[in-house]
């Protein structure tokens, strides 16, 4: 950074507004004493942004982090290791050296069970592995679909709402239709 301090008389003589008494001059451009002061109190952190693909690290104000974790909902701010409210940041008393990171939140709970389910159709059948809700989607899809959870045929509107256990055989069939055909 070039920055030149010129003496008060130089400064009047050149014809520039004096602030008290002295005047700075950085990349060319006259700034005043309170705007170096501000410009000293930007203190810049190093921040790890982690994301999908890995994380960054980046070189951000308080004012950007506090705008950045804000941007999106349920951001997690850790500083020093500590969690913190992403709303609070703005307002806090960083100190230099702080470790700062920005994490996406992470959503907990369990995976809906899976099932081993055999569809039977007119080619023959498949096998796929479905939740108990796409189980009862598939089976309310087509009228007259027939199902049969261990061998015991059920009512493919009941499948929903059952206690199916782990392992429970699950086979989704056509409707027979039976009777004489003139």
């Amino acid at each position: 950074m070039d920055v030149c301090v010129e003496r008060p008389s130089e400064v009047r003589r050149l014809g520039f507004v004096v602030e008290p008494f002295v005047r700075f001059f950085i990349w060319g451009q006259d700034i005043t004493i309170s705007q170096v002061k501000k410009m000293q109190k930007k203190t810049v952190f190093d921040v790890e942004i982690a994301d999908a693909s890995g994380h960054s690290v980046v070189q951000m104000s308080q004012e950007e982090i506090a705008e950045k974790a804000t941007q999106s909902q349920g951001t997690w701010v850790f500083v020093n290791d500590q969690l913190v409210n992403a709303s609070d940041v703005a307002a806090m008393n960083l100190e230099a050296g702080s470790r700062v990171r920005l994490m996406p939140g992470l959503i907990g709970g369990q995976d809906a069970p899976t099932f081993h389910v055999e569809i039977a159709d007119s080619t023959g059948h498949s096998s796929a592995v479905m939740t108990q809700a796409e189980i009862a989607e598939t089976a309310n899809r087509s009228a007259g679909t027939w199902v049969f959870v261990n061998d015991q045929l059920v009512n493919a509107s009941d499948v929903a709402a059952m206690n199916l256990e782990a392992g429970s055989r699950v086979r989704l069939m056509p409707g027979l239709i039976g009777g004489l055909f003139a």
